[in-house]
């Protein structure tokens, strides 16, 4: 349709209505006829809403804009979102509800002019004469006078147009289109779609006329989630309200249908099992408001599909047989069916996790496909480019374990690491017994896979299991070699359950024996395995004996140390928990020559998991040396040394050790800008990877004299450190807790604590753990000294008074060897002298609080309904009011100053 000019199209209107007034007044009952006033009615809102304040923000924050469009798949609660805001907002709005019936112009408009008037009464009333005239150009004579009234009018418009995907005509499309051109600035449209309407979208947003929500924004979050359950009179955990996040990815008729299948059995697993498996309101959900809209041959592409976990335009292609996959998934994708982009350029594609389980479940029902068919073809396309794990996956569901095993064999022996130890065990589980057994690598991986665990009799089971196999294999599927590399194999095996018994005798002859039959490394271990997961200290690591550094020691007095490091060349790993040990014990010089060892071996191949604990320990002799310029300049060298490597985990760790030094140096300007980073905090979720880092947070605190959230960050770590029996990180953060308890004032608490750390230190030989604490912790002994004969009848485990005296005189040594007669890291001075700070308004004192509770930005917001710029600026000032940089330290300063009471 020609787009005329605004004044052009009011004048011809006007010459319209002038002509016809007469017919048209005669025809104004026949309008009013048309009009069905419900759709022009605000939707009903349910009895149980829950009041989204953050969704409250964000609209409001549209309709600054020309167009809001609120755009997702059926069920996610567009039309409720936007009908709540207004209800909630107050003021004038016009709604038009639009079904299948409005694909003609004249009924369109009709119910659009009078949603309409129900703001401006009257005003409307030419553009609504001129649009029943018969003349061509009516449309657009009538919107353009439309437009102008609108103009005139002296109050903001918001119009919403609901379940806009149902027009489909061209002229409907092509009026809205005028009228979203030419609309005044005073007037804002919502569009509600399923998909993308056909307007001049891409001109408006490079106008920076529009705002779009999408299903992301409409999504429940966790705590969302939680009190639409609430409101229906169901408590749930946190945990269970996670794992119903996951499952449905916040989609309202998601957890509305999870609600109906809600008994009060109390069996919380069965219900969210059966939310996917058993769930006939949303199979009947999806069934009838998704997949009948869609023709046969899109129905079976859908089916076929859901197979997959990601997919392409090939893949599918490969499966389907066909040619024209990629466009499928676009218009799918378009059309918010329920696939989802996973990249930006629009190549790979997801379902929503229940509507792919309601696909799978038609798909099994579905006699026409062959599902093992398909699931064939996208293991051989996967197995053609490459990726061998999606392949295994495929061959093994379609139950082709003859394709699988090859493949299965070949990447065993580099699945060792705890990540994907797991994997594996579920792929050999799923073979058949005889072909598991009938394979020495897979025999080999599983007895690794119990030593690991610590399981020893299971392992020497499946040892046996290898060496029954190696006998049975066909010697024509060996390369030369090959066999003896596998008993080589075995050998090493044996020598580290030996490891694990102490027995030495039989680590010697495993040694030797695993020695002869590998010519270089060894096959399942080219490293050694990745039982750390990024850590700073390898003391944890099986290889130390999770810790116990009595039984380390005598190994690493016997020649079979040298033998072991021989036959794992390369990787600074031995050496590196060697010197770590000598450190522990106060072997200095040991310790010295150990982490030199290990470094020396480790650099050349970039090997971070020795290198990084490596530059640790050595900083921390010279540091137990007294030498403090040299730990300083040596841990100065290595940021620069290391960038190249791209490892931003193992960079962490040094900075976090780097912060530790400049705590006790009293270097706190390196301190703050370590706080700054902002990298960990308190409320994050804890793992080994970030333990290093988290206790480095808490040293921090507790400078600061902030336990309650030291106790609290140290709570946490100590639960994750006991789950895995990781001595050596027990022992420091029972450490920490003492001192946290003791700056509290909490004195019984921290002799108990400390007494828990000294059986512990004392059961395996640990000195320096508590040296390191210096003066602190030799005032901590002395009162400890006082305190036992009090308890010991109710404390137990009796600990020498010679572990207790040489700890005295190792924490007086360090204590004399510190920069500052007290150590800095326990009278760090704070950020700002106590009262002197700006006040803070009472809507700022609302977001600290609610910051020290722990919440995020985006909680904040639909708390206190605000916009999420608006509580990032709130956020601002407080910190510049209490003269601070981020949030720990904004918190620990309201506290202080009595704010939070």
């Amino acid at each position: 349709m020609p787009q005329l000019a605004v004044s052009a199209s009011c004048e011809k209107g006007c010459t319209l209505m002038n002509k016809r007034s007469f017919s048209l007044v005669q025809g104004a009952n026949v309008y009013e006829s048309l009009i069905i006033k419900t759709k022009l009615a605000l939707p009903e809102l349910p009895e149980h809403l829950v009041a989204r304040q953050r969704l409250r923000s964000m609209l409001e924050d549209g309709i600054g804009k020309k167009l809001l469009l609120v755009q997702a798949p059926a069920g996610y609660g567009k039309t409720i979102a936007v009908a709540d805001w207004l209800a909630e907002r107050g003021s004038a709005y016009a709604w038009l509800s639009i079904d299948q019936s409005d694909n003609e112009f004249r009924r369109f408009f009709a119910h659009f002019i009078a949603a309409l008037e129900g703001i401006v009464p009257g005003s409307l009333e030419r553009s609504r004469l001129i649009l029943q005239s018969d003349q061509p150009a009516a449309l657009e004579a009538a919107l353009s006078i439309l437009v102008e009234e609108l103009a005139n009018c002296s109050e903001n418009v918001v119009m919403v147009l609901d379940d806009c995907h149902l027009i489909n005509d061209r002229t409907v499309r092509e009026g809205l289109s005028f009228f979203l051109e030419h609309i005044p600035v005073n007037v804002h449209i919502i569009i509600i779609s399923r998909n993308e309407p056909s307007l001049p979208l891409a001109r408006m947003r490079a106008r920076d006329q529009v705002t779009e929500l999408g299903f992301r924004h409409l999504a429940f979050e966790a705590d969302e989630i939680g009190d639409y359950y609430r409101q229906r009179g169901i408590v749930l955990s946190p945990a269970v309200v996670a794992e119903l996040e996951k499952r449905t990815e916040g989609w309202a008729v998601g957890l509305q249908m999870a609600y109906l299948c809600w008994n009060d059995s109390g069996q919380v697993e069965s219900w969210l099992e059966g939310i996917t498996s058993q769930n006939q309101y949303l199979d009947s959900y999806f069934s009838e408001e998704v997949i009948e809209c869609w023709p046969e041959d899109i129905r079976e592409f859908l089916e076929s599909t859901s197979l997959l976990i990601s997919l392409n335009g090939p893949l599918c292609d490969a499966i389907m047989e066909r040619k024209d996959s990629q466009s499928i998934l676009q218009s799918l994708a378009e059309a918010n069916a329920f696939l989802q982009p996973m990249d930006k350029v629009r190549r790979s594609y997801r379902y929503h996790p229940l509507m792919a389980e309601y696909l799978r479940k038609s798909l099994e029902m579905n006699p026409s496909v062959d599902k093992n068919e398909l699931l064939i073809r996208s293991a051989a396309w996967y197995q053609k480019n490459g990726l061998v794990r999606e392949a295994i996956r495929h061959f093994l569901e379609a139950g082709d374990y003859s394709a699988a095993l090859p493949q299965i064999k070949d990447q065993a022996p580099f699945m060792l690491n705890s990540q994907d130890m797991n994997l594996l065990n579920s792929w050999i589980t799923s073979l058949p017994e005889a072909m598991v057994y009938g394979s020495t690598v897979l025999c080999m991986a599983m007895a690794w896979k119990y030593f690991l665990n610590m399981d020893i009799d299971q392992g020497q089971k499946w040892l046996a299991l290898a060496e029954k196999a190696i006998e049975q294999e066909d010697s024509s599927d060996w390369n030369n070699g090959r066999k003896d590399l596998l008993r080589g194999e075995m050998s090493l095996t044996r020598l580290f359950m030996a490891v694990s018994n102490l027995d030495l005798d039989s680590m010697r002859e495993h040694t030797m024996e695993a020695r002869r039959l590998i010519p270089g490394k060894s096959l399942f271990h080219k490293e050694i395995p990745d039982f750390h997961l990024h850590e700073a200290s390898l003391l944890n690591n099986m290889l130390a004996f999770k810790g116990r550094l009595e039984l380390c020691a005598k190994v690493f007095q016997a020649q079979t140390y040298a033998s072991i490091r021989e036959l794992c060349i390369g990787t600074g790993v031995l050496a590196i928990i060697k010197a770590e040990v000598c450190y522990e014990l106060g072997d200095f010089e040991g310790a010295l020559c150990a982490a030199r060892d290990g470094i020396s071996e480790a650099e050349p191949h970039g090997y971070m998991v020795a290198l990084i604990p490596g530059i640790i320990t050595l900083s921390k002799v010279y540091r137990g040396r007294g030498d403090w310029n040299a730990a300083r300049s040596f841990l100065e060298q290595w940021p620069e040394k290391t960038r190249d490597l791209r490892h931003p985990q193992w960079m962490a760790l040094l900075n976090a050790c780097r912060t530790r030094l400049a705590l006790e140096t009293g270097d706190l300007e390196t301190v703050e800008w370590w706080m700054k980073s902002g990298r960990v905090s308190i409320f994050d979720h804890v793992s080994v990877p970030s333990e290093y880092e988290h206790l480095t947070l808490v040293r921090v605190l507790i400078a600061r004299a902030d336990w309650e959230s030291s106790l609290m960050l140290l709570n946490a770590l100590q639960k994750m450190a006991e789950t895995e029996n990781r001595i050596s990180s027990i022992m420091e953060i029972l450490i920490l807790k003492t001192l946290a308890y003791q700056g509290n004032g909490d004195n019984r608490q921290a002799m108990s604590t400390l007494h828990s750390a000294l059986v512990l230190g004392s059961a395996h030989e640990y000195y320096r753990r508590f040296a390191d604490e210096g003066a602190p912790m030799s005032a901590l002994l002395r009162q400890y000294s006082r305190w036992l004969p009090q308890d010991r009848s109710e404390q137990g485990s009796p600990i020498s008074y010679q572990y207790i005296r040489k700890l005295k005189e190792l924490c007086a040594e360090m204590a004399a060897v510190y920069p500052q007669p007290q150590p800095a890291s326990y009278r760090m001075q704070q950020p700002a002298a106590a009262g002197a700070y700006e006040e803070l308004t009472v809507r700022e004192l609302e977001v600290i609080r609610l910051l020290a509770a722990g919440h995020s930005n985006a909680h904040i917001a639909g708390h206190l309904g605000l916009a999420l710029a608006t509580v990032k600026f709130h956020t601002k000032n407080i910190f510049g009011k209490l003269m601070v940089s981020n949030r720990i330290q904004a918190v620990q300063r309201a506290r202080e100053l009595g704010l939070l009471n």
